[in-house]
Parts: C-alpha cells; structure tokens; sequence
C-alpha cells in the first residue's frame, strides 16, 4: 500500500464513521495500522474507533504504542489522559493513578497548557472540599 491509497483509506474510515459504520471503519482503520505501524495519526485513530466501540483493551494498547512513539505528541498524550480520567465506569476500575503518571510523563519532557489548566481544576476543587470540611 502506498502513500496515496493509505490517505483514501484513511478518508474513507473518516466518511464511515461519520456515517455511523463503526465496525466497518474500524476494519480500514486496523488495515492502516498494521501497513503502518509507524504513522501516529492511523495508530490514534485506530485507538479512538476501538474505544468508541468498547474495546478498551485493544484501545489502550494503541493509545499507549502512539504515545510510545511520539512521546511529545500532545494530542495523543491527552487522548489517553481523558481515556484513563473519564472512563471510570466502562473500564470498571478507578485509573486516575495513571491519568496523572501520563501528565508527570509528558510535562517531564514538554509542555501542556492542558495539563496545567486541568491540574489547577482539580487543586482548585479539593481546596474547596478541605474548607468545607473544615467549616463542618
């Protein structure tokens, strides 16, 4: 597969999940990955479409492989934050432990506003559960 047929795949899994054929895509999706085990943008695509159809296993060993070869890549880096932070119910274990080992990870080696900002938030909201504790 070459360049050109790589990206009409890619537009195509694009047009299917816009069309609501998850599975479908998740097909082209896969075929990009395995021709191109290197291309960061298939594997985050192909960790996202696995994740929007529950398969959160497979989901969190392509979000992990993208942020492992492309360790600065913001985008993949807060993909799988909010993976781990805001899928507590679907993955059935509280994994905030590692949303925040991805924040320490990536601000070791660069930056993120983001991760700022949602620190801040999250500082911010057990200040305020301390002084209400402390007013009881």
């Amino acid at each position: 597969m070459n360049k050109e047929e790589a990206d009409t795949i890619f537009q195509k899994a694009l047009a299917l999940e816009d069309a609501g054929n998850l599975h479908e895509a998740l097909k082209l999706r896969k075929l990009l990955a395995s021709n191109f085990p290197k291309v960061k943008i298939f594997l985050l695509t192909l960790a996202k479409s696995l994740k929007n159809l529950s398969q959160l296993d497979e989901a969190e060993k392509y979000y992990k492989r993208t942020v492992k070869i492309a360790p600065k890549w913001e985008l993949a880096s807060l993909q799988l934050f909010h993976f781990y932070w805001d899928n507590e119910n679907i993955l059935g274990v509280d994994r905030k432990d590692d949303a925040f080992d991805e924040i320490r990870r990536f601000q070791s080696i660069s930056h993120c506003d983001d991760y700022v900002e949602i620190v801040r938030e999250i500082n911010a909201k057990y200040d305020d559960v301390e002084k209400k504790g402390q007013n009881k």
